[in-house]
């Protein structure tokens, strides 16, 4: 089974904290993404602030 995103936290420097369904946590710098389409936004630290990961309903 594949773990997936349970919930994400922004942190300093374009990072957010991520925290799998298996319980794993992680950081994930997505600094290389903020040049690409929907990414662009996170550049303004403001909107990057205010990121929240909603859970996925279920089908």
């Amino acid at each position: 089974m594949n773990p997936r995103v349970k919930s994400a936290a922004p942190r300093d420097g374009c990072r957010l904290e991520m925290t799998s369904t298996n319980g794993e946590i992680g950081i994930f710098d997505c600094s290389r993404l903020l040049s690409f389409g929907v990414f662009r936004a996170l550049r303004d630290s403001a909107c990057l602030a205010s990121f929240l990961a909603l859970p996925r309903e279920k089908a």
